[in-house]
Protein backbone atom coordinates (compact mmCIF):
# COMPACT_ATOMS: atom_id res chain seq x y z
CA UNK A 1 0.00 0.00 0.00
CA UNK A 2 1.16 3.10 -0.92
CA UNK A 3 1.32 6.21 1.65
CA UNK A 4 -1.39 8.04 -0.88
CA UNK A 5 -3.62 4.63 -0.31
CA UNK A 6 -2.89 5.11 3.61
CA UNK A 7 -4.07 8.56 3.67
CA UNK A 8 -6.95 7.91 2.07
CA UNK A 9 -8.01 4.86 3.61
CA UNK A 10 -7.41 6.78 7.11
CA UNK A 11 -9.55 9.78 5.70
CA UNK A 12 -12.55 7.41 4.76
CA UNK A 13 -12.35 5.39 7.86
CA UNK A 14 -12.33 8.62 10.05
CA UNK A 15 -14.21 11.22 8.97
CA UNK A 16 -17.23 12.14 10.21
CA UNK A 17 -19.24 12.06 7.79
CA UNK A 18 -21.17 8.54 5.79
CA UNK A 19 -19.13 7.25 2.56
CA UNK A 20 -20.06 4.61 0.66
CA UNK A 21 -18.27 3.51 -2.67
CA UNK A 22 -20.87 1.18 -5.24
CA UNK A 23 -20.05 0.31 -8.42
CA UNK A 24 -22.05 1.31 -11.53
CA UNK A 25 -24.83 -1.51 -10.88
CA UNK A 26 -25.02 0.42 -7.12
CA UNK A 27 -23.88 -2.69 -5.43
CA UNK A 28 -21.69 -1.35 -2.37
CA UNK A 29 -17.83 -1.99 -2.28
CA UNK A 30 -17.28 -0.35 0.86
CA UNK A 31 -18.73 1.67 3.51
CA UNK A 32 -17.51 3.60 6.65
CA UNK A 33 -18.52 3.39 10.09
CA UNK A 34 -20.40 6.20 9.98
CA UNK A 35 -22.52 5.34 7.21
CA UNK A 36 -23.47 1.94 8.61
CA UNK A 37 -24.68 4.39 11.43
CA UNK A 38 -26.74 6.63 9.48
CA UNK A 39 -28.09 4.02 7.23
CA UNK A 40 -28.93 1.44 10.08
CA UNK A 41 -27.47 -1.97 8.96
CA UNK A 42 -24.24 -3.31 9.70
CA UNK A 43 -20.57 -3.59 7.16
CA UNK A 44 -21.63 -6.49 5.88
CA UNK A 45 -24.95 -5.88 5.48
CA UNK A 46 -24.22 -3.18 3.37
CA UNK A 47 -21.59 -5.33 1.02
CA UNK A 48 -24.49 -7.86 0.12
CA UNK A 49 -26.58 -4.83 -0.66
CA UNK A 50 -27.51 -2.50 -3.53
CA UNK A 51 -27.60 1.88 -2.79
CA UNK A 52 -31.10 0.90 -4.57
CA UNK A 53 -31.75 -1.88 -1.63
CA UNK A 54 -32.19 0.81 0.74
CA UNK A 55 -33.17 3.79 -1.15
CA UNK A 56 -36.99 5.28 -1.62
CA UNK A 57 -37.87 4.33 -5.18
CA UNK A 58 -38.79 7.92 -5.63
CA UNK A 59 -35.25 8.36 -4.94
CA UNK A 60 -33.89 6.03 -7.33
CA UNK A 61 -33.89 7.76 -10.54
CA UNK A 62 -31.84 10.11 -9.08
CA UNK A 63 -28.83 7.78 -7.97
CA UNK A 64 -29.33 5.97 -10.92
CA UNK A 65 -28.98 8.60 -12.83
CA UNK A 66 -25.12 8.69 -13.58
CA UNK A 67 -22.89 9.65 -16.18
CA UNK A 68 -18.96 9.58 -16.43
CA UNK A 69 -17.25 11.80 -18.83
CA UNK A 70 -13.73 10.39 -19.36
Amino acid sequence: MTQSDAWLQAIFAQTTGGIALTDLDGSFISVNQRYCEIAGYSEAELLELRMQDITHPDDCPAILDISIDW
